[in-house]
């Protein structure tokens, strides 16, 4: 399969990847220095949010300052978080092409953040990442999701 890229991705016969030029242009992205360009970064990275395992979660404190009522105060913790999404992405591996004949394994996870979902396909003793999928949760959304599973509420 030769390698095609298209609308930011490129795909070969190891997967589907962000296209590395988009990417470098996230990793060049400059610290926030206002609401405005927090939600530029945020758009951008949304774009990708498919190859951030967790990104509901990871990127639920910087969307946070994107509220009307909320000053605009960058610490520490927050160029913390705006750092880590960033490595998030350029770390993120190929999301595996779905093959019919292959065995496939959904796993979850509820946490107070967020819930997550991941598609992985089973081959040779190995599990390939198909997708991601996360959400944003309210604090009473991931207690009924973590009861839902069975799981005991811990804080």
């Amino acid at each position: 399969m030769p390698k095609i890229s298209f609308l930011g991705h490129q795909s070969d016969e190891n997967g589907l990847r962000p296209d590395a030029t988009k990417v470098m242009g996230i990793h060049n992205f400059p610290i926030s220095s206002s609401v405005r360009h927090l939600r530029e970064f945020l758009r951008l990275e949304s774009y990708y949010r498919r190859f951030v395992k967790g990104f509901a979660a990871i990127s639920k404190p910087l969307h946070a300052f994107l509220k009307k009522d909320r000053n605009w105060e960058w610490w520490s913790e927050e160029d913390r978080y705006f750092r880590y999404l960033k490595g998030k992405l350029l770390a993120a591996p190929a999301l595996w092409h779905f093959q019919d004949e292959l065995p496939c394994v959904i796993h979850t996870d509820a946490s107070y953040d967020g819930l997550g979902a991941l598609l992985v396909q089973r081959r040779d003793e190995q599990e390939h990442v198909v997708a991601y999928k996360s959400f944003g949760a309210t604090f009473l959304g991931a207690l009924a999701a973590r009861r839902g599973s069975g799981q005991s509420p811990s804080r």
